[in-house]
């Protein structure tokens, strides 16, 4: 049985997609006037029950709406190959236009079936399948390794920003180039949203 709908297919008037030049996935009017970063991993439980739980509702309600973009950072450091394999098949989807939507069946499939499970090579594949991707292209991307270097530069990222666990959210406003530390709860990041929104 698969995830529950992603919000609206991830298509919403101002929610643009893409990935900014130094490689963060994002979604969500570049120019609002709040922007989150979420570093999270694929096997991290807390991870997805953040996301299913909170991160979700912030989406639907602010980030689809144009108020608010967020980008994200994958850190793989264990479980491995599972944690890589998980990492570089969204980033690999991104390539066809799914990262949002791979992303987002990885993370409830991981927590349904477990990451030993959900992220063989085959479960991967069967899911790019099932998204109507070209799975062949998805595979060969994540076997050759070609975006590794995006998950290294997540990490480095990471380290600069003193981000030692998963799920961590950064902000910053729209006018500023200083990401901070915040709370990752929707009350926070809604009230953040309002004070840049003054």
């Amino acid at each position: 049985m698969g995830a529950p709908a992603a919000p609206g297919s991830w298509q919403a008037a101002r929610a643009v997609r893409g990935m900014t030049p130094d490689g963060y996935f994002f979604i969500g009017d570049p120019a609002a006037p709040a922007q989150f970063m979420l570093f999270y991993s694929f096997t991290c439980m807390h991870c997805s029950g953040y996301y299913k739980i909170e991160l979700l509702s912030f989406i639907r309600d602010y980030v689809l709406s144009g108020q608010a973009a967020l980008r994200v950072a994958i850190l793989s450091f264990s479980m491995q190959p599972y944690s890589d394999n998980a990492a570089l098949g969204a980033i690999c989807a991104g390539e066809q236009g799914a990262f949002w939507e791979m992303q987002h069946e990885l993370l409830y499939r991981g927590s349904a079936d477990g990451p030993t499970v959900a992220f063989e090579l085959q479960a991967i594949e069967a899911l790019a399948r099932a998204l109507g991707l070209d799975a062949e292209r998805l595979m060969t991307c994540i076997q050759t390794g070609q975006y590794r270097f995006l998950l290294d530069r997540y990490r480095m990222m990471a380290l600069d920003a003193g981000v030692s666990a998963t799920p961590t959210l950064l902000f910053r406003l729209a006018d500023s180039s200083s990401w901070q530390k915040t709370a990752r709860s929707y009350s926070n990041l809604a009230q953040i949203v309002a004070d840049a929104e003054r």
